[in-house]
């Protein structure tokens, strides 16, 4: 093919040199953007002959210059365009319309060929395309090939993508890189084993904090760094990659490994979420079906560890009950009946992990977001509370009425328990301490905390 063996330069001089911003007229002369039409008419064609019979066969550099000159073109078309308003264009090109819709279908193949190529968002705010965009848009003459119709489609989309506050992403880049991150075992760089959900998540944010990196990811706009909204973003990109291919390859390849990563990315679409995002319909369906799964998962640790806790603070009490008896008891070394000793700062560190694993399973404070409230778990529900309650009654009320009353561990708790109205306890000491607890919720409202401590004081001496 002998085309190949000439340069693009020597191919485009003459005729086709013609074409660069800087020999545009510029001047208000209908005359010259039409002559200036026909020149890149001529241009086009050749370009286009070239690219619909070689294909893939032409190199990336050729290809690239192609574009290029086009865009030269496109560029010099438009400065001479910008000199007319669009009622004068149109009325111009009136009785010559034909010209008008050829340059707008060449416009139509150049944006399909060089733009939208790689992905729908590519260089989405670009003004250049907009005002192609707009151009083809303006047109009186319908676009009857399907081919036309086809980026016409891609044309609606993209406009449709510019609305603020649609945060746009190319989502077969995303899916590389999360299929990248959830398949390393190790980092040998740093020896980070990648074998927990935080790990992935980490792993994401480094990803999303390159800001190259995240460029390429949104042609939109780049993402802030506002921390709830990159973990919000982290929750539903996971999100889509769960639905579009993770539960599809879980399906086809069943393994303990793969299960293992889909339940991780689950609990970090749970813990991540933030209403700062406006699911669709299909994406809440999504949503409130992995929230499910994570609840499963949260009731079968409450049933295996509650009562381990409730066993611990048995034994606890009784010991507390027992040194303040000041008796002595005598136990043999083959005793059976040895005690089981927690003290104060085990007990409390015990507690407060059990508790940030099930209630600090989001990055939320909002109760429909956290998996322990979906309606199915009310038991699980009310054994937590009750640990939880314990908790305060004996590390924070037990110090003073007003402990803590600042702390957002402690507030959190008192906000879940105070707002269940069908958490139901009988343990005088509970009890007490819950009325303790209604106080507290009820003076938050106050924005003068000292006042709110005093009064706290005054109620509960």
């Amino acid at each position: 093919m002998a085309w190949k063996n000439v340069s693009l330069s020597e191919e485009l001089n003459g005729q086709y040199n013609l074409f660069s911003p800087g020999e545009a007229v510029l001047i208000k002369d209908f005359q010259a953007l039409r002559s200036y039409t026909k020149q890149g008419f001529k241009l086009f064609e050749k370009v286009k002959k070239e690219i619909l019979t070689y294909g893939e066969e032409i190199s990336f550099s050729l290809f690239s210059r192609y574009q290029e000159v086009l865009e030269e073109f496109i560029v010099g078309y438009f400065r001479l365009y910008d000199y007319f308003s669009l009622e004068e264009i149109l009325e111009n090109y009136e009785t010559e319309s034909n010209e008008y819709h050829t340059l707008g279908r060449y416009f139509l193949f150049f944006l399909h060929t060089f733009v939208y190529k790689d992905s729908i968002i590519h260089r989405l705010n670009e003004s250049l395309f907009i005002q192609m965009e707009n151009f083809i848009s303006h047109d009186f003459v319908p676009y009857r090939k399907e081919y036309d119709k086809t980026v016409l489609a891609e044309i609606k989309k993209r406009k449709n993508l510019r609305v603020e506050n649609y945060l746009v992403y190319d989502g077969e880049l995303f899916k590389d890189l999360l299929t990248s991150i959830v398949s390393l075992k190790t980092e040998q760089s740093n020896s980070l084993v990648f074998d927990s959900e935080l790990a992935i998540k980490d792993a994401v944010v480094c990803f999303l904090e390159d800001k190259d990196y995240r460029k390429s990811i949104f042609e939109q706009h780049e993402l802030s760094e506002n921390k709830e909204e990159k973990n919000g973003f982290i929750s539903i990109a996971l999100l889509e990659y769960l639905d579009q291919y993770g539960y599809e390859e879980e399906k086809n390849f069943p393994s303990s490994s793969i299960k293992k990563r889909i339940e991780e990315m689950e609990d970090l679409v749970v813990l991540c979420f933030s209403r700062t995002f406006q699911l669709s319909t299909h994406q809440e369906l999504v949503y409130e079906m992995i929230k499910e799964k994570v609840a499963l998962r949260v009731q079968t640790y409450v049933r295996d560890e509650a009562p381990k806790l409730f066993t611990m603070l048995k034994n606890y009490k009784e010991l507390e009950t027992f040194f303040a008896s000041c008796k002595k008891r005598v136990i043999s070394e083959y005793s059976s009946e040895l005690p089981e000793v927690y003290s104060k700062e085990e007990v409390k560190m015990k507690l407060e992990v059990f508790l940030v694993s099930v209630l600090y399973h989001t990055r939320s404070f909002e109760k429909e977001n956290i998996p322990l409230f979906v309606p199915s778990l009310k038991e699980e529900r009310n054994m937590v509370f009750t640990l939880a309650l314990s908790y305060l009654y004996l590390f924070v009320y037990s110090v003073s009425v007003d402990c803590a009353y600042e702390d957002s561990f402690v507030c959190r708790l008192e906000k879940y328990i105070g707002s269940s109205n069908d958490f139901q306890i009988y343990d005088p000491n509970l009890c007490k301490a819950k009325s303790i607890l209604y106080t507290r919720e009820n003076l938050r409202m106050l924005s003068d905390v000292g006042q709110a401590r005093k009064i706290l004081k005054k109620m509960h001496i």
